[in-house]
């Protein structure tokens, strides 16, 4: 009994041996499956896009109620754009320094300016150097303001990060939502992935880069080409399985991800 096994997968082995392609099954997934979150909590404003939609990068999807954070950023583009006494200060310094020149080469020559009169000229010139240079540092100051209140206002807009369809709302306008609580899918199916895992012997056929075909579950056509772009280097211990996956182009939106596929590679044997 035991001399027919050994037998019986030794022709097992040849027959699979000879074999010039294999199948290797797996599925495919969207390239780019998005679970998107804000950064912050809140209640929300507006649902901008409903399931289904095809969006642009950076299109916003919902946005908070906003109101306090709206007014903060109109209050520090206000106090941003009052440069007069900016442009008061760099007048004064200019004429305090044109004032001390002159005063400066009468007193070198002895001509109807004191020591005192000299010196206050100078003091005055400083004074006014010093406040512009204030005012300055207050300006990159409120500059900095602006951007804070800006930044803080656009975390209640959540946006796409890239192109996609809407596959799944999990929020209504009205409702509460956590910072870092999922609440839109968004998928970008314009490439898909296929996953699959070989046997370690013949993992070593498969390379990054490397063109393969695959034959994809209810597709017409049936065989598309893909792109190997990782092989693992590791091996399963427990199925001696090596996972890969293989690049799809679906510009067309033909293909659906979660479809069942199958790599079909070339061994380089059978008669």
């Amino acid at each position: 009994m035991c001399r027919r096994l050994t037998l019986l997968l030794a022709l097992c082995w040849g027959l699979s041996a000879q074999a010039a392609e294999l199948r290797i099954p797996g599925l495919t997934q969207a390239e780019q499956d998005l679970e998107l979150a804000l950064p912050i909590g809140g209640i929300v404003a507006d649902v901008l896009v409903k399931e289904g939609d095809a969006v642009a990068a950076a299109a916003p999807l919902l946005r908070l109620h906003s109101e306090r954070e709206t007014l903060e950023h109109q209050r520090a583009v206000a106090v941003h754009q009052a440069k007069e006494k900016l442009q008061a200060a760099k007048q004064r310094e200019e004429m305090l320094a044109e004032q001390l020149a002159t005063t400066a080469q009468l007193y070198k020559e002895g001509r109807s300016v004191s020591r005192e009169e000299y010196h206050k000229a100078r003091l005055e010139a400083e004074l006014a150097r010093l406040d512009r240079l204030r005012l300055a540092q207050d300006e990159k100051v409120e500059a900095l303001n602006v951007e804070l209140a800006a930044a803080e206002l656009e975390q209640r807009t959540l946006r796409a990060p890239v192109a996609g369809t809407v596959t799944r709302l999990e929020v209504a306008a009205g409702e509460a939502v956590a910072s870092g609580t999922p609440v839109v899918q968004l998928v970008d199916t314009r490439r898909l992935r296929f996953v699959g895992a070989i046997e370690w012997r013949h993992a070593g056929q498969l390379k990054v880069g490397q063109q393969v075909r695959l034959r994809i579950e209810g597709a017409e056509p049936a065989l598309h080409n893909g792109e190997v772009s990782f092989v693992s280097p590791l091996v399963d211990p427990a199925s001696g399985l090596v996972e890969f996956k293989v690049l799809i182009d679906n510009a067309d939106g033909a293909l659906r991800a979660g479809t069942p596929a199958e790599l079909l590679l070339d061994t380089g044997k059978g008669s």
